[in-house]
């Protein structure tokens, strides 16, 4: 078993970031999917559900619960590893909601480091498309793109912004970039 690198590929809504994860994946790399996604699809058919719109803090709990577990799973792996999203995100859309972070959130971060680089996907509104999981206007996914990006920053990761290209040439970028610089693995 070799040393596994968590990259994280960031950006707000509709930035492109699951379609080049997606492209990513059908090269044969390891990928984390979005967790927000796919609870958000999951909280909808209860009557009761926890959505981002409704308890934004008891989402981002259980977000925080998910995106911790496939940081976990993923220790049994080498190689590259691509989130769609990682745990510092969380802080970003609780910043949006006007919500302070939590403890265990904070210290969340502390622990579970990811790649020094982060890809991040900015706003792009030729691309921007809305769906169930996606309700935010352009403007909102903008306000969310920079405080995903500021909250990068101020953990430490180096933003690495992505050109507005087509997906194929943008996992080229990405794939280029590791090339040529230097891997920390955590």
């Amino acid at each position: 078993m070799g040393t596994v690198s968590r990259i994280i590929v960031t950006g707000g809504p509709g930035s492109g970031k699951t379609s080049l994860i997606e492209v990513l994946a059908s090269g044969n790399f390891d990928v984390c999917p979005e967790v927000s996604r796919k609870l958000i699809r999951e909280e909808k058919q209860k009557p009761d559900g926890i959505l981002p719109w409704t308890d934004m803090r008891g989402f981002a709990q259980r977000c925080l619960e998910l995106m911790v577990n496939d940081w976990e799973r993923v220790g049994g792996c080498s190689g590259k590893v691509f989130y769609d999203r990682g745990i510092p995100d969380i802080i970003a859309y609780l910043k949006l909601n006007n919500i302070e972070p939590h403890a265990e959130l904070l210290e969340v971060i502390a622990q579970k480091r990811y790649h020094p680089v982060v890809f991040w996907c900015p706003p792009w509104q030729e691309i921007y498309r809305n769906d169930p999981e996606r309700p935010q206007r352009f403007r909102e996914a903008q306000a969310l793109g920079k405080e995903l990006k500021k909250a990068y920053e101020k953990y430490q990761y180096r933003v690495v912004v992505m050109p507005k290209v087509p997906v194929l040439q943008r996992a080229d970028f990405i794939l280029e970039h590791l090339d040529h610089h230097p891997l920390y693995y955590m």
